[in-house]
This record gives C-alpha cells, sequence and structure tokens, in this order.
C-alpha cells in the first residue's frame, strides 16, 4: 500500500500538472499536489480499514501488551504460531531489514553487553546472534513471544516488565536497544524509564531507540501495525 500510494501521487501529480500550469500557473501546482497527497492518504487509509474492520483496534486502544502477539502482531504480519517454518521465515526476512537499521550503531566489539526492551519474537537478537554478538539479551512483558522467541532464536530472554527488570539489574550493559516501544509507554513514565536505562548503562555505554513517525506521509498504516 505504501508503494502504490506513492507511485499512484507521483503520476497523479505529474499529469495534473501538465494539465493545470499552463492554464492557471503556479494554482495548478498547489491543486496537484494536494490532490496527489489526497490520493496517497486514501490508499492508506485501505489497510486501516482493514484493520478497524477485523477488530485489532480495540484490542490496541487499550494497551495490552501482554497478549499482543496473538491479539494483533500474528494478524497484522500474516503469521500462523503454529507454523514453525513460516516463523521461521519471517526472522530471516527481517534480518534484512536489520542490516540497514543497525549500520554503524551497535558496538564493534562482538563480546559487548546488549539489552533489549520489549525484544518480541526476537528479530532483534536473531539479527545479532547471527552477526556475531555473544552476550546478547532479550525482556519483553509478551509470554506468548517469549515462548516464540526461546524456540527459534535463544533462551537468552525473559519475561518480565521492562521497568522492574531494570530496576531489579545487578548488570550493566554496553548497548541497550528499544524498538516500537517508547510509543507504548505512558508518557509521564517515559523520563522515568530513560533515567532507569541510564543508570544499568556502561560508561559511554549507547542507547538505540526507534520509534514510528506516525506524522509521515506513509506513516498511518504504522498507527495500526504497531
Amino acid at each position: 500500500y505504501q508503494l502504490a500510494g506513492t507511485i499512484f501521487g507521483v503520476v497523479l501529480n505529474i499529469i495534473l500538472n501538465i494539465i493545470l500550469l499552463p492554464s492557471i500557473g503556479i494554482y495548478g501546482a498547489v491543486i496537484s499536489t494536494i490532490a496527489s497527497e489526497l490520493l496517497v492518504l486514501l490508499i492508506q487509509v485501505v489497510p486501516i480499514l482493514n484493520l478497524i474492520r477485523r477488530g485489532w483496534w480495540g484490542i490496541i486502544s487499550k494497551g495490552s501488551m501482554i497478549n499482543y502477539f496473538n491479539n494483533h502482531y500474528a494478524h497484522v504480519n500474516g503469521l500462523d504460531p503454529n507454523n514453525d517454518e513460516q516463523i521461521k521465515q519471517f526472522l530471516k526476512k527481517i534480518e534484512v531489514g536489520y542490516s540497514y537499521e543497525f549500520n554503524g550503531l551497535l558496538p564493534i566489539d562482538k563480546n559487548a553487553e546488549i539489552l533489549e526492551i520489549g525484544s518480541g519474537i526476537g528479530g532483534v537478537l536473531y539479527y545479532l546472534k547471527n552477526n556475531g554478538y555473544k552476550n546478547f539479551f532479550g525482556v519483553d512483558i509478551s509470554e506468548t513471544q517469549v515462548d516464540i522467541c526461546s524456540k527459534f532464536v535463544s533462551e537468552k530472554v525473559l519475561c518480565d516488565d521492562a521497568f522492574r527488570f531494570l530496576e531489579n539489574s545487578k548488570k550493566k550493559y554496553d548497548c541497550i536497544i528499544m524498538f516500537d516501544l517508547i510509543e507504548h509507554i505512558d508518557k509521564e513514565k517515559i523520563i522515568d524509564l530513560l533515567a532507569t536505562i541510564h543508570n544499568v548503562l556502561n560508561k559511554n555505554g549507547i542507547l538505540i531507540i526507534r520509534t514510528p513517525n506516525i506524522a509521515s506521509i506513509v506513516g498511518i498504516r504504522i498507527r495500526y501495525a504497531d
């Protein structure tokens, strides 16, 4: 949908500019831009309507992360929790994207202590493992996702609340990763979470955060996909 929306938007913009610029000048350019962006927006709405039709929006709005995989993640990504081969292929697929996202960000030392908060089914841990990192660990509040990670990626993962885990941690880390999690934290708790993370980072340790940009023109689908 994102690719289709972008392509159709560009094509519509070009056609309208060719038609309107000679007759109404700069106003034609304005109309062309608005029309093309509206088309992209409409195409992006299609997957959202599908999500709403299937009732997933209600689950997400309640902020339930404990049953996140069965209630939402598996549906959005077309995953069958009982299909082992499908999950293996999905992990391989998302690993490709991480190779671009982590380029130049991770510690050079393969023995670095790395923690992922909100590790899910283990996509990032899968990437770390396959790229030679030895001392990685994940924590996630969803027992289902932890079980999947333990089965297909590594048993170096724990089912626990992020705050509780960090506050009780006696270990320090060289790198902490938090992908697509901070937007699920109550706004008034984010500073406390970051302060707690800072307390368990080694000197010169790094924190890598990824969060969706819902304001982008292709961000509408992500609003309900994560």
